[in-house]
């Protein structure tokens, strides 16, 4: 009798054995995450040279309040599906960003704050790409969200430059070009073929989830919250102009830790393994930040203008807690995957903590500098005690708790 050939299903299972979903992922989300990178890097250099230190810091400021306030939306159900799709009981939805960003839209347009209006905006664009980000992590499919996430950076980069040519120097206008995309991420939202019977909303659990996120978010950003506070709009445009190309390596470290997370459910490391993957990660990260240090030195801030000469100061703290931010960001990420959603909440919140108490401390005295080291010390500090303080491993479980309001 003659032997079949193969069937679909056997083909695609071949397929999977030469081609690691997992890889694939970390090969996607990195990819994405240096994209986003060089176009940050790109769009500050404009940015900066077309608005100068000060309005660079205002627009600095809605961008980073924008960011903290994406979790929110969210509802931590991005966080929930980076542990996988069986800990949702299905794919999150992603309706309830835009019914909660158009009631907050409607606020912010009554009180007449044009720039809480766009930060609303450019909160539901990040929310929904971190949620879309999530569901393609729970499906090792990530085609959807890479075609979003890359069509939005070609936006912010083309949209960003035709400003530059223009010599537009109008604070609303830059802000604009990251609240435009909300238009058209809604109406794919609303085109969606996504059956409803598949999606769940939010639960107890992500809520919790989505406290963690918030305290992920601020630990990598409350210093930008409070610096022109503390300081000054333009001390917070000085810091920014360096601080977004000294995290260049931060956005690879986001999309790897993201990446790992389901992994860490699956194989949970004990605190050895914790503190060798901690060590080799470390050596990796400074490797990378050296060349984005001299290219700081000798391409960026000339590129900047003479307003920015005064950010040389600034490279080498910057750089260096810009190597602790990234293994912080593996540990969170362990931890999100290893541990239950309260540890990982308990983490993130910490580290906030220790880093406003930090910048509240050196800012007034130091300004920007103040800043750079505060979250110097504080992510060396944090990235330490996870893995010191890190649970014990137990058997993973599910943690869905039954659809919530959606």
């Amino acid at each position: 009798m003659s032997r079949r050939s193969p069937t679909g299903r056997h083909v695609a299972q071949r397929t999977r054995k030469v081609v690691d979903p997992r890889a694939v992922a970390v090969v996607s989300t990195t990819g994405v995450s240096l994209a986003a990178a060089g176009v940050a890097f790109v769009v500050n250099i404009l940015m900066a040279r077309q608005l100068g230190p000060s309005s660079r810091g205002e627009v600095a400021l809605v961008l980073q309040s924008a960011y903290v306030l994406a979790p929110v939306l969210a509802l931590g159900l991005d966080r929930q599906a980076l542990r996988g799709a069986d800990s949702m009981g299905g794919t999150p939805r992603v309706r309830h960003v835009w019914i909660t960003a158009a009631v907050l839209a409607v606020a912010a347009a009554l009180a007449g704050s044009l720039t809480a209006l766009a930060c609303v905006g450019i909160a539901a664009c990040t929310a929904y790409v971190s949620i879309e980000r999530g569901v393609g992590m729970a499906r090792r499919s990530l085609v959807r969200f890479v075609v979003v996430a890359l069509g939005l950076q070609a936006w912010i980069l083309g949209a960003s430059v035709a400003l530059f040519l223009a010599e537009v120097d109008d604070v609303r206008w830059w802000l604009g070009v990251y609240v435009a995309p909300a238009v058209a991420l809604l109406l794919l939202t609303l085109a969606s073929r996504r059956h409803p019977d598949q999606l769940v909303g939010p639960s107890r659990t992500s809520l919790v989830y989505m406290a963690g996120g918030l305290a992920a978010l601020l630990a990598g950003r409350v210093e930008r919250l409070l610096l022109p506070v503390l300081s000054s709009s333009r001390q917070l445009g000085l810091y920014m102009a360096i601080a977004t190309t000294s995290e260049m390596i931060a956005w690879a470290a986001r999309g790897l830790g993201e990446s790992r997370v389901k992994d860490f459910v699956e194989n949970r490391p004990n605190r050895r393994s914790m503190a060798r993957l901690a060590a080799r990660d470390a050596a990796i990260f400074v490797a990378a930040a050296i060349p984005v240090a001299l290219g700081l030195f000798y391409v960026v801030i000339p590129l900047l203008g003479p307003g920015f000469d005064s950010s040389r100061p600034l490279v080498i703290p910057l750089c260096a807690a810009s190597v602790a931010w990234c293994v912080y960001l593996q540990m969170s990420s362990r931890w999100l995957g290893s541990a239950s959603s309260l540890h990982s909440l308990g983490l993130d919140a910490t580290t906030t903590v220790v880093t406003a108490g930090l910048v509240v401390a050196l800012v007034p005295s130091h300004g920007a500098l103040g800043a750079a080291y505060a979250c110097l010390g504080s992510y060396v500090v944090m990235s330490t005690a996870a893995v010191a303080f890190f649970p014990r491993p137990t058997a993973p479980t599910s943690e869905y708790s039954g659809p919530g309001p959606s």
